[in-house]
């Protein structure tokens, strides 16, 4: 269990942490010479709405903001200034520009906000949220600057286990349900809703998950169905795990008030993939808690309410581990042979580093796919005679479209000397090659083993700069 748990928290740290992205310094700090307001944004010039309201214009005058001297606030901007007169597509549109833009705020907020003057000002100054009437009681300059940047970029302070982390305030996004379709008004007010459940919550929290096995294949738009079935894995994970693991717990002992909810409600709702799945946990021998979390990945990999399906296949001989990830969709021979063997070949180079030994763990894990790219990570580790502890990791990105895997070079449009170049530009690294990397909803998560050790260096590139630089088209949002 600690080695999941594990990868999903050293997942998350780096997503939300990665290296020291040189962009976020297109942040600027509100005038000093006026008084910060909750409503005041860090743009000096306020954008005024576009004369001509057809979709294009709205979407072209968006479009002419998305450059490197754009914040996230300029983006608040505009939408407010043209929202009364925008089309489904236009929320669309401003929806992900906005999710693009507020990545560099997310980014280096998750450098920052851990430290202990920007956390005395969240707690103390302003009472553990971010509370937008006491920015301006905020002493330090440079810190009343960060939050107010985080409140005009419409981004918001959750707590997790009190740890504060910065997400998007969907409270302040519902701005666009004057011109969002039916389903992503939906979506956006179940963000806003999406957190544990707790006590008699569970029975209405499976429901609201059967309401959404409803909405998700009647969902026209190609982007707010691939928000949908983020959110639907999203709701699956945490009423079934709960807050650190708590709520697996019930599956083992088969006693308390949450273990009878699900069940009576698995047994409501017979013709739900999701109570089916709950159902199926009443097999789970009483104690095996592995088995719950091993059963609520096979789900959060393979269900009906997933573009890409996948699963998870185990052997095990002594202390010889071997998990490997096996793509499910397409005609045998096909696609999901190709893709297969690309996957078998990377586990095969692992393999031949270890075959004398007698111990000996490989696995490949499958980060969520998104769009038609996944990253496969493929790790190993091992004790050498010598008694050292040895890592190894890479990572496998590769296009589900045609089965090809995907190298940085390709994805960025760049020989080896210029992705070398840019990226340690960018991330301030120091890279001598092409580094790893994982394709991810905020950006590109880049690691590299440094020689002789366990240890990776890691960078992200927001995707921010991956728009203004291979385009929205490409974005994995």
């Amino acid at each position: 269990m600690c080695k999941k748990w594990m990868i999903l928290i050293i997942g998350m740290a780096l997503t939300v942490g990665g290296c020291t992205v040189k962009e976020p310094q297109a942040v600027q700090a509100p005038q000093e010479s006026s008084p910060v307001q909750a409503t005041d944004s860090t743009v000096e010039t306020p954008i005024s709405p576009v004369e001509d309201t057809s979709t294009s214009a709205l979407k072209a005058g968006l479009e002419n903001l998305l450059v490197a001297e754009t914040t996230a606030p300029d983006i608040v901007q505009y939408i407010e200034a043209n929202i009364s007169e925008a089309t489904n597509d236009d929320a669309e549109f401003f929806l992900k520009c906005l999710m693009v833009y507020q990545t560099e705020y997310v980014t280096r907020g998750h450098e920052v906000i851990y430290s202990n003057d920007y956390m005395d000002a969240l707690n103390t100054t302003m009472g553990g949220v971010l509370d937008a009437s006491k920015i301006a009681d905020i002493e330090d300059a440079e810190i009343r600057a960060f939050y107010q940047g985080l409140y005009d970029s419409y981004l918001t302070i959750v707590r997790y286990e009190e740890m504060p982390v910065i997400e998007m305030d969907w409270k302040r996004v519902a701005i666009l349900d004057s011109a969002a379709s039916e389903t992503l008004k939906y979506y956006i007010e179940e963000m806003d809703t999406r957190h544990y459940p707790r006590n008699d919550a569970y029975y209405s929290a499976a429901q609201k998950i059967v309401e959404l096995e409803t909405i998700i294949p009647e969902t026209k738009s190609e982007f707010v169905t691939s928000l949908l079935e983020e959110m639907y894995r999203l709701k699956v994970s945490r009423l079934v795990s709960g807050p650190e693991g708590s709520y697996s717990d019930a599956f083992m002992t088969r006693s308390d008030n949450y273990y009878s909810e699900m069940m009576r409600f698995a047994n409501d709702y017979p013709e739900s993939p999701f109570a089916g799945f709950i159902k199926s946990l009443e097999h789970i021998e009483e104690g095996d808690i592995m088995a719950v979390f091993d059963a609520l990945q096979a789900y959060r990999m393979d269900n009906p309410f997933r573009r890409h399906h996948w699963r998870i296949e185990a052997y095990s001989d002594g202390d010889k581990n071997i998990n490997r990830s096996i793509y499910v969709d397409g005609a045998a021979g096909s696609l999901a042979e190709k893709i297969n063997g690309q996957i078998e070949m990377a586990m095969d180079e692992m393999f031949t580093m270890v075959k004398a030994y007698a111990s000996y763990s490989i696995s490949s894990f499958g980060m969520d796919d998104y769009g038609d790219f996944v990253t496969i990570g493929v790790s190993l580790n091992y004790e050498n005679p010598e008694g050292q502890y040895v890592y190894a990791e890479r990572y496998l990105n590769i296009d589900l479209k045609t089965g090809e895997t995907i190298s940085l070079e390709d994805y960025l449009g760049m020989s080896s000397n210029e992705v070398i170049t840019w990226v340690n530009e960018m991330c301030a690294t120091n890279y001598t090659l092409v580094p790893e990397f994982q394709i991810s909803n905020n950006g590109l998560l880049l690691s590299a083993q440094e020689a002789d050790t366990a240890t990776s260096n890691y960078g992200f590139i927001t995707n921010k700069a991956l728009l203004l630089h291979v385009g929205m088209d490409k974005l994995t949002l």
